[in-house]
């Protein structure tokens, strides 16, 4: 557990560094910043891109203005030493201790009274396998008497820097040490109180997931019981029909009759075109047929050469209408089985 929760750490200090800047961006859309001059401050108002300076005057003066709010405090370069180092890549993750170590000939102060702080310079060509690292140094004394003046008066530096640097843009370095490791300490809890929350969604949504599938899953199987059921009975019915003799006879008699568009076809086929049917019933093998014709007589020799009729005879006896010039008839015959006819 020791070694997880290391591995925990680390992942979550270099995320933090890798998201620092993001909240660096987020907090310099409004700030103020007092830039050193002499023995006064400069006040500016910085908004986005916009800088605006907005008085000048001791930290008690200024106390009207930013009491109470976060300011970003920027030493005169002239009490600052910059160096530019050029170290090999694998040690970006040790640089602090790695440029403690060379305080001794990078500044003209002991270690012990130092302030410093560094920023990868990314943007400066390196070698293969190297990085440069612009390390900012200052009398940790000369530190003290300045923020000492701003005790009192209730301005609250959060944040040291150098005047070089552009005022739109947050302070690359910060030499009030303790104010930068606490907002590292305090960044980090916002990580990961984050991550944690993070997974906590993830494990309720997924638990969501799971018992929506269990659902679906349960649905699923419901209906596919339901339909083995069905089935079940529609099988059964199935075997009792297959195994019932007693509707075989009219089943048989019924599908040994020819198909009824076998016998229309034939009908239309072999009428005259001034003939046509007002009623045609089956009965069994029977077939009746009533309609009007010019010539009712000829309809027998017609029907009689059907592959699907046999015994075509007259029912009644022919009536002529006077009004439609056509004779009235009612026609019977006997259908042939499949098979049968000439």
């Amino acid at each position: 557990m020791g070694r997880i929760s290391q591995h925990l750490m680390r992942f979550l200090d270099e995320l933090t560094v890798a998201l620092a800047p993001l909240f660096a961006g987020r907090s310099a859309q409004r700030r103020w910043v007092l830039v050193q001059c002499d023995d006064d401050f400069d006040c500016y108002q910085v908004n986005g891109q916009n800088t605006s300076l907005v008085a000048r005057g001791t930290p008690e003066e200024l106390a009207t203005r930013v009491k109470g709010q976060p300011v970003e405090l920027r030493l005169s370069s002239a009490q600052i030493v910059r160096n530019l180092l050029t170290l090999p890549a694998t040690s970006r993750q040790f640089l602090e201790p790695v440029i403690r170590h060379q305080l001794d000939r990078l500044t003209p102060w002991a270690a012990d009274r130092v302030a410093f702080d560094y920023a990868v310079a990314d943007g400066l060509e390196t070698g293969s396998g190297q990085i440069r690292v612009s390390v900012v140094t200052t009398s940790l004394d000369m530190l003290n008497q300045v923020l000492a003046r701003f005790a009192g008066s209730g301005v609250r530096p959060v944040c040291v820097g150098v005047d070089d640097e552009p005022l739109d843009r947050p302070s690359s370095v910060n030499l009030r040490a303790e104010t930068g490791q606490e907002a590292h300490a305090a960044l980090r809890r916002r990580i990961a109180i984050s991550l944690i929350a993070l997974l906590m969604c993830g494990g309720a949504l997924a638990a969501y997931t799971t018992w929506q599938l269990a659902t679906m899953q349960a649905h699923a199987d419901a209906v596919d019981a339901a339909l083995a059921e069905r089935r079940a009975i529609v099988m059964a019915a199935v075997d009792h029909s297959a195994n019932d003799q007693s509707g075989h006879p009219l089943l048989a008699a019924k599908t040994e009759l020819r198909p009824m568009v076998v016998i229309l076809n034939e009908l239309s086929e072999r009428l005259p075109d001034d003939t046509y049917l007002t009623e045609l019933t089956i009965e069994e093998s029977q077939l009746h047929l009533r309609g009007l014709s010019r010539d009712a007589s000829q309809l027998i020799a017609l029907l009689e050469g059907s592959d699907s009729l046999e015994d075509v005879a007259f029912a009644a006896p022919l009536t002529r209408s006077d009004e439609s010039q056509r004779d009235s008839f009612q026609l019977e015959a006997t259908l042939l089985a499949r098979g049968s006819g000439g």
